[in-house]
């Protein structure tokens, strides 16, 4: 990362310790102006690239920070820690290196790949690892196969003298020598059962087989087999004739072939472990285990039992099964019963409060429906108050009560109230392991989207952080909405509420819309409508929850108009286009040393005052053709003028042609 950041000259940026953002001197010039503008850019790329290159993970933890060093110091210490945490992490890889040897099966490209990952982590450390110990570690740890290799480099060689890369290339070479002498054995044992098979006899096992069938097969070496039918094939098993469907007929191929692809595409489970092979159905029931046997795994339909019987085994009688053979009622209603696990963990500390002063948040997953429940806490200590209210919202809405609580081991968690709580109601509170984040993968895997919608929602319409609050629940509100991988055909609410969602309301968040004011609360000639900021959905009403700019005040109304192209710019405290031009943009050229087409104010009051001094006449000329006739070759949109708007396509932009007085890209036409 710091190679990429140099080769883009923004590591100055990161190692300068003074802020960019603040001007050192109080009257600049103009080309101190532009070199703040450059240094202020800088900033905002190196902030760019971090944030591009590092895990959803670690984002959430550097999101706050406001400095393209701040974040780099947090990553840096996220990922090396302090002088003990790096002597740990440097034992450990020692052990690691010494302990590693390179397995019978396993290449030397591999084994050299783990040991140079195990140096690269050392060095990063700053321990020392010299290139003859390297080499020493390979003369050591490879097998005994490459004895005789050694030797020789040992009777031809100095050893000392050696490089890595001359060992494995030396190690490798005998590597393929004897991976030439395996693949002509078994080429020779193909050519003799080849010589030998009978071509009517293996079509005889086909069931069914369509002639009419004609294609071509691409197989491991890059040759093609010509492909004579497809059918389905019986074959004899210990539980009687059993049969194979979408069989391929082929006249050239000794053996039959068992395709691991198109196992892969039934949802069948392959698992290849200490020279064997198992087979799962679809529904995780192990159906066989077949050993290698010279590189390749020979099947023995004798041999399998109850393979038809498993393969159609039904989900039921699986749980069936799986539960010690309970009844089919029960199996029934706990598949039913919303309420059986609920998934929950705390987020923050952010650094920017909300608008009501809240920097935690708390997320409740129902595992069964994955509906999602988002409430915002200005301390840890509130999470119990906050469990009490979900807990009686939606055993009232279901007429169920809860059963499961998993969380992680927080503190807020772990307090006497809360466990006291949860026994109360006989709620049994499962804890992930310490440092097994994975364990609740659920809450872990929403909280990532969760924050990604609620970055993107506040970015778009460039919202200050003080709202990010409002992002999350209204990104938890769509979320829900949204189909999910965990649900079939279905989504959250769906599965909640027995509904399917209405999307019709849904309007860009952040966007600027005009909230009608009450009768009650105006007067004939005041404004019937004031600019407000869209921000979420109401609750507890059917309305939308605004935010009026001017008052910085929440309220939720019903009676808007929405404008969804424009947004509120946080600057000026006004309303501007999301495709209109801004400040301190460069819309001319990239080339900034290119002199500007016109004519400064400042130039112009010089040349005043030196005329005035030496007694000059001055003469004034004014063209304005240039910039109505100047081919522009930037892409630029405007609206469409008043009274030329056309019907059904409001929403449209025009593409400018020709230039306009007064557009910043009018001087280089």
């Amino acid at each position: 990362m710091e190679t990429y950041l140099r080769a883009y000259d923004l590591w100055g940026i990161i190692a300068a310790r003074g802020d960019p953002l603040v001007l050192s001197v109080t009257n600049p010039t103009i080309a101190q102006l532009k070199q703040h503008n450059k240094e202020v850019a800088k900033r905002y790329k190196a902030l760019s690239v971090l944030h591009s290159t590092i895990y959803d993970s670690i984002f959430t933890r550097i999101m706050n920070c406001q400095s393209p060093k701040e974040v780099w110091d947090k990553i840096k210490e996220e990922f090396f820690g302090n002088d003990r945490t790096r002597q740990i992490q440097a034992l450990n890889l020692w052990r690691e290196f010494e302990t590693l040897r390179m397995d019978d099966e396993e290449t030397v490209q591999d084994f050299s790949e783990k040991v140079h990952k195990i140096v690269n982590h050392l060095r990063l450390l700053g321990e020392e690892l010299s290139e003859k110990r390297i080499i020493n570690k390979f003369l050591v740890s490879v097998p005994e196969k490459y004895e005789l290799k050694i030797s020789s480099l040992e009777d031809f060689k100095d050893l000392s003298s050696i490089s890595v890369n001359e060992l494995l290339n030396a190690l490798q070479a005998q590597e393929q020598r004897g991976a030439l002498r395996q693949d002509k054995v078994v080429e020779g044992v193909l050519m003799a059962r080849n010589a030998d098979k009978r071509h009517n006899s293996c079509k005889q096992i086909f069931q069914t087989l369509d002639d009419n069938f004609k294609t071509k097969m691409e197989i491991g070496n890059g040759d093609f087999l010509l492909i004579f039918g497809v059918g389905t094939v019986r074959v004899q098993t210990l539980d009687g004739l059993q049969s194979i469907s979408n069989v391929f007929y082929e006249l050239d191929v000794s053996q039959n072939l068992l395709s691991v692809r198109h196992l892969l595409d039934d949802n069948y489970e392959l698992v290849f472990k200490d020279k064997a092979c198992t087979v799962k159905d679809p529904t995780g029931v192990e159906l066989l285990t077949v050993g290698m046997k010279n590189k390749c795994f020979p099947l023995d339909w004798m041999k399998v039992n109850h393979f038809a019987d498993n393969c159609t085994m039904t989900e039921n009688d699986l749980w069936h099964k799986r539960f010690g053979h309970v009844n089919y009622g029960s199996l029934k209603l706990m598949s039913t019963d919303k309420m059986v696990l609920l998934h929950t963990n705390l987020g923050g500390h952010m650094k920017t409060s909300s608008l009501n002063g809240s920097k935690y948040y708390l997320l409740f997953i129902n595992d069964y429906t994955r509906f999602s429940w988002v409430y915002f806490l200005k301390v840890k200590s509130n999470a119990l108050n906050a469990f009490i209210k979900y807990k009686a919202l939606v055993e009232n809405q279901t007429n169920l009560t809860s059963k499961m609580l998993r969380s992680d081991n927080g503190t807020e968690y772990a307090t006497k109230e809360f466990e006291g709580h949860l026994s109360k109601f006989g709620v049994m509170h499962q804890l992930i392991v310490s440092y097994s984040s994975q364990q609740n993968g659920v809450f872990e895997r929403k909280n990532r989207t969760l924050m990604e919608m609620a970055r993107c929602l506040l970015f778009e319409k460039n919202l200050p952080k003080t709202l990010w609050a409002e992002a999350m629940n209204t990104a938890n509100y769509l979320l829900n909405l949204c189909s999910t991988k965990a649900l079939v055909s279905k989504t959250p609410y769906e599965a909640w509420y027995g509904l399917k969602p209405f999307v019709d309301h849904l309007k860009i968040f952040g966007c600027i819309c005009y909230a009608k004011i009450p009768d009650a609360k105006r007067t004939k000639l005041d404004e019937k409508s004031v600019i407000v900021i869209h921000l979420g959905y109401s609750e507890v009403s059917k309305g939308y929850r605004l935010l009026n700019v001017m008052t910085m005040k929440f309220f939720v109304s019903r009676d808007i108009v929405f404008d969804e192209s424009m947004k509120w710019n946080w600057n000026t405290k006004a309303m501007e286009s999301s495709y209109s031009q801004h400040i301190l943009i460069d819309y001319i050229s990239k080339n900034e040393d290119e002199p500007e087409s016109v004519a400064r104010h400042d130039t112009i009051r010089l040349l005043m005052a030196l005329a005035t001094c030496e007694g000059w006449e001055i003469w004034h000329l004014d063209i304005k053709s240039a910039f109505f006739n100047g081919t522009i070759k930037e892409n630029i949109y405007v609206e469409q003028l008043e009274g030329f708007v056309q019907l059904e396509r409001e929403d449209k932009v025009c593409k400018l042609l020709k230039t306009l007085y007064g557009l910043k890209q009018a001087p280089r036409a």
